[in-house]
């Protein structure tokens, strides 16, 4: 399933890369146990691309990003580690 980085909010974007640098960093723990897990790691790393290009392309003429509002929870974290692992779900069972 394809995010819609395009449609989503300066404030939804930089949430979103906020928990996929958690879920990167998370992914490559469990990668020492399962290489599998590189695979979930590349696709984190190609959304977090896609995020980086939509804030660049949105922030280019200003010089600060406001981060006051931009609160991370640790459901929404989860819920981002399953995504990605269940891209290699199968490879891991």
């Amino acid at each position: 399933m394809k995010i819609p980085f395009a449609t989503m909010s300066e404030e939804e974007l930089l949430k979103e890369f906020l928990l996929l640098s958690e879920v990167t960093e998370s992914l490559e723990h469990l990668k020492t146990y399962n290489p599998a897990f590189q695979s979930a790691i590349d696709h984190v790393n190609a959304d977090m691309q896609q995020i980086k290009g939509q804030l660049f392309f949105r922030y280019q003429d200003h010089h600060r990003i406001d981060l006051n509002h931009v609160i991370v929870s640790n459901f929404e974290l989860q819920s981002r580690m399953r995504k990605y692992m269940t891209a290699v779900n199968y490879v891991v069972h």
